[in-house]
């Protein structure tokens, strides 16, 4: 009797053993019949022991392009456009803009001449592609709290950090017609200002009409190739990836050949790019694209950047030739419109901004009430060229197109690549400024260049 009991025990044990082990197998794998399939783990799954990958702060992205950048100290110092903008200026730069952009500072109105005399002394200078609300150049230049408050809408694309003798400085802000203030007080110590300022890589410049930067040093820029989809294949299985990453079953349709519809919304991929657009009570929650836990009823403006920026990043992982290519992303607008939001990226190549009648931004991103109504992202294949060429100086185009400006003097004066058809084999860097602004000095250019101005 008694080995009956050990024996019917065994086999219990025995049972037990080879239902744990169908069990475990039966958890990654599941019986679809003939064969046996996988089933996918969720995003961002790890293997048991292995650490997560860190997430990249926003501010570390890069997403804060500036196109010029200077230093002055005593009167000795200089500036520099695009990739020859050495890094240490943004090593400095950024912390500073961050703490004067931040809770308990304030922004107050100032004048414009306030901000030119501020600019004929000690000074770090950052100049964006275009005008950002302050609130997205705090975000984009450290950890994300709680931003300084204004009595108006506060948008900048000229930032200047002026100090005095002893290293306290003050933020001037400026979209080229209203000058602000923060009034955080800021400190530098003297002797790194002025190790800055001595870098070899910043040449001299002066600012010219609306604090425009005029340098005699030459540009450099590399020369590129773009084109959309009509020459640029996608990677093999992304239209599946897609589907699934924009809320869509990939078992339902085929974007790639036609638009695919479902209660939510609808998506579309052509040789142009990506378009989803919201159904009327539906559209594609941000907090999908966030690891906060938050819904979407508590998102705001960060979180629909964190989204928007997370998307794309997942999107140029699936294809990084047809999404960009050799070109780096930047916040290129912010606007508020009615109860909604707008969200532009643009693309850059060496702190060159590529834009265009064809390029008129990289992605578009529309939101309300914490969910995205409308994303358009573009298909662009950027690839840049092995030799970099040196280009007419800034100081050159200046005073050639300073003599047409309008009243009160040129007001952009910027290096570009210009894309307006698409492929562009060979697209050259070049400095474009504003159109001419008055009938005298429309009529002074048609009579030196032999042309008919209407």
């Amino acid at each position: 009797m008694e080995k009956f009991k050990t024996a019917v025990a065994a086999l219990l044990i025995l049972l037990m053993l080879f239902s744990a082990g169908v069990f475990i197998g039966g958890s990654q794998f599941s019986d679809g019949g003939a064969a046996v399939s996988r089933i996918s783990l969720p995003a961002g799954a790890v293997k048991a022991g292995e650490e997560p990958p860190a997430l990249t702060a926003l501010y570390e992205r890069g997403l804060l392009m500036a196109e010029f950048a200077a230093v002055s100290y005593n009167g000795e110092g200089g500036g520099a456009f695009g990739s020859a903008v050495p890094e240490s200026v943004f090593t400095m730069a950024m912390p500073l803009v961050h703490e004067a952009l931040s809770r308990g500072a304030t922004l107050v109105e100032t004048t414009r001449p306030a901000l030119e005399a501020a600019a004929e002394g000690n000074f770090l200078c950052l100049r964006l592609p275009a005008a950002l609300p302050y609130q997205m150049i705090y975000a984009l230049t450290g950890e994300i709290g709680q931003a300084a408050t204004a009595e108006t809408a506060v948008s900048a694309s000229l930032l200047l950090l002026a100090f005095d003798a002893e290293g306290e400085g003050t933020l001037y802000l400026s979209d080229g017609e209203v000058c602000f203030m923060s009034d955080a007080a800021l400190s530098v110590r003297p002797a790194a200002l002025a190790l800055l300022a001595g870098d070899d890589a910043l040449s001299d410049f002066r600012f010219a009409d609306n604090l425009l930067p005029v340098s005699d040093a030459p540009a450099f820029a590399f020369p590129l190739s773009v084109s959309d989809g009509a020459t640029q294949p996608l990677a093999a299985g992304i239209g599946d990836d897609l589907l699934y990453l924009f809320g869509f079953n990939p078992d339902r349709g085929d974007a790639l050949s036609a638009a695919v519809v479902e209660p939510h919304g609808s998506l579309s991929i052509d040789r142009v790019g990506i378009r989803f657009a919201a159904s009327r009570d539906g559209g594609l929650s941000a907090a999908k694209f966030i690891d906060s836990g938050k819904d979407e009823f508590d998102i705001g403006i960060y979180d629909l950047l964190s989204a928007a920026v997370g998307l794309l990043d997942r999107v140029r992982t699936l294809d990084p030739a047809s999404f960009g290519g050799d070109a780096s992303l930047f916040l290129k607008g912010f606007y508020k419109e009615n109860d909604g939001y707008t969200l532009v990226f643009g693309v850059a190549v060496g702190g060159v901004e590529i834009t265009g009648d064809n390029v008129p931004y990289f992605a578009r991103f529309s939101a309300r009430g914490g969910v995205f109504t409308a994303i358009e992202v573009r298909r662009l294949r950027v690839t840049r060229g092995a030799l970099g060429r040196t280009l007419f100086s800034s100081a050159w185009q200046y005073a050639h197109a300073s003599r047409y400006a309008g009243e009160g003097g040129l007001h952009t004066l910027r290096l570009l690549y210009r894309v307006d058809a698409l492929p562009a084999e060979e697209c050259v860097a070049s400095w474009y400024c504003d159109r001419v602004q008055s009938d005298a000095a429309r009529a002074a250019f048609a009579a030196e260049n032999g042309v008919s101005v209407k």
